[in-house]
């Protein structure tokens, strides 16, 4: 349990803090939810590549998804002009978006784990928006 936990944390903040730790003398646009530690693609794969048993095939085909979506999900906190239910909206789509991707590169039984992830990470959205409605 104690992996998994591990996991969802580092991909919450991989995904929903990059911004912050990309950039850390830039302030946090008004409302966004607080920062937590990066954690760079490379590493989010690895440890997605060590929970699911992914080959080095899907490691190097995961890899430009979770840097587009670190990527996207940057610029999006960046822009203090979003409202702050526009920019949490923005990021769902493009978690949405990557992991369905992700998920046509996975075998059934690896589809499942990474669905454990998902279902881990929405339980502790609550926890990563502060002061946001919860889902």
């Amino acid at each position: 349990m104690k992996p998994l936990f591990v996991l969802l944390i580092l991909l919450g903040g991989a995904a929903a803090m990059s911004a912050h730790a990309q950039s850390p003398s830039q302030t946090q646009a008004p409302g966004a939810a607080p920062a937590a530690p990066q954690h760079s693609p490379t590493e989010v794969v690895e440890m997605l590549g060590k929970r699911l048993s992914l080959s080095d095939e899907q490691k190097s085909q995961i890899l430009p998804i979770i840097t587009e979506r670190q990527q996207k999900i940057q610029a999006i906190r960046n822009d203090a002009s979003l409202p702050s239910q526009q920019r949490m909206s923005q990021v769902q789509s493009i978690m949405k978006d990557s992991d369905a991707k992700i998920n046509a590169l996975l075998t059934p039984e690896q589809q499942q784990g990474y669905s454990q992830i998902e279902q881990g990470m929405r339980r502790m959205r609550p926890y990563h928006q502060q002061g946001s409605a919860a889902q």
